[in-house]
């Protein structure tokens, strides 16, 4: 007996089970805030804005200027560029995530959280100031 062969039906299952931990996985954790979902998500990639637009249809679907508003502060092309030009770890935080990146975490520290449909970063974070000559305008 083959025990390599496996039934068409043994891999469909599979590929069932294979989507529902995709699923799981990409699913935002309840109240976690944006930049702290892409760093989970993303961390260092890039994929437009496909994972934004995923956390905002499951965490926030009224939120519908987001991109809008992410583009206005200079993340208009992907979501590498809101850790770039819009959000960046509060200094007192800064040791924290330093030190899971040390220890080999393969996440970063779980968000603080934020109330049901805010677009508002967990205390992690910070709004990125820039003077208007540095600020991004649109896509380069």
């Amino acid at each position: 007996m083959d025990h390599c062969a496996t039934s068409p039906g043994t891999v469909e299952s599979l590929e069932a089970e294979l989507r529902e931990l995709s699923h799981l996985m990409m699913a935002p954790r309840s109240g976690e805030c944006l930049p702290c979902y892409l760093l989970r998500i993303v961390g260092d990639g890039c994929r437009g804005h496909t994972v934004t637009d995923h956390w905002r249809r499951m965490a926030a679907p009224n939120a519908v200027r987001l991109r809008r508003m992410l583009s206005d502060l200079g993340a208009c092309c992907c979501e590498c560029q809101v850790f770039a030009w819009v959000y960046d770890i509060r200094p007192a935080f800064k040791e924290l995530f330093v030190a899971a990146a040390r220890r080999g975490d393969l996440e970063p520290p779980h968000c603080r959280g934020v109330r049901p449909g805010s677009v508002q970063p967990c205390i992690y974070w910070e709004r990125k100031l820039f003077c208007e000559s540095h600020q991004p305008k649109g896509c380069w």
